[in-house]
């Protein structure tokens, strides 16, 4: 079995130096396991570069969990699902330790070039917030749009369409009926901000909103 391989030194012929705030992770990796998935890998390892005949990779600048993920994805091709919270207080602390992983797993597998992988994360984005029972804030508004769209460089990607159908689906969907004037007013202040910064996300929300009805213009 693959994944019985991961991070194994049997029969590994290259090593993977993950490298992150000085912090150095190494990986016995696989090349026929990491062509097989990355383009990226693929050109490095049969490019006339270095890394072509090197017997060792680094890698910068990726976080490490979410880098070891992908790594490991491609050993078992499965992705864990998180569970959704029931209770209030651990909302935001979902969204930032289970949530934004993902949709930074999603980013990752593009700049490496590894397809395979996106369909799995949107999944997996999808099931971890299946049925979201808790209203959420400006502030974890801006926190998941800030983890998707600072990568996105297209409109109506596919995990992009997942996280605003999710947020034009909450249960507090303020872009809708908004539930006090405060809220409304701090909400929509925050949208605009967002919309400005992120261009695209702008676009995804109105062409959704506009898509489900759930974005209203009065």
């Amino acid at each position: 079995m693959a994944a019985s391989l991961f991070n194994d030194p049997t029969f590994s012929d290259i090593k993977i130096r993950q490298i992150y705030k000085d912090k150095v992770t190494e990986y016995a990796a696989h090349k026929a396991v990491l062509c097989a998935h990355f383009s990226w890998f693929m050109t490095a390892l049969t490019g006339p570069f270095q890394e072509g005949s090197a017997s060792t990779i680094d890698i910068r600048d990726d976080d490490p969990d979410v880098f070891r993920t992908m790594m490991e994805f491609f050993y078992d091709m499965e992705l864990k699902i998180p569970t959704v919270p029931t209770k209030g207080p651990q909302r935001s602390a979902y969204f930032k330790k289970k949530v934004a992983p993902i949709i930074h797993l999603h980013a990752l597998a593009e700049k490496y070039d590894a397809g395979m992988l996106q369909p799995p994360a949107v999944q997996a984005f999808t099931k971890s917030t299946n049925g979201w029972p808790l209203p959420f804030t400006a502030e974890d508004l801006e926190f998941l749009v800030h983890a998707h769209y600072r990568f996105c460089s297209g409109v109506l990607c596919e995990m992009g369409k997942a996280l605003v159908i999710f947020l034009l689906n909450s249960p507090n969907n303020y872009f809708r009926n908004p539930s006090g004037i405060h809220l409304k007013y701090v909400f929509q202040a925050k949208v605009e901000e967002l919309v400005e910064k992120y261009g695209e996300f702008g676009a995804d929300l109105y062409l959704l909103g506009l898509r489900t009805g759930k974005l209203v213009f009065k």
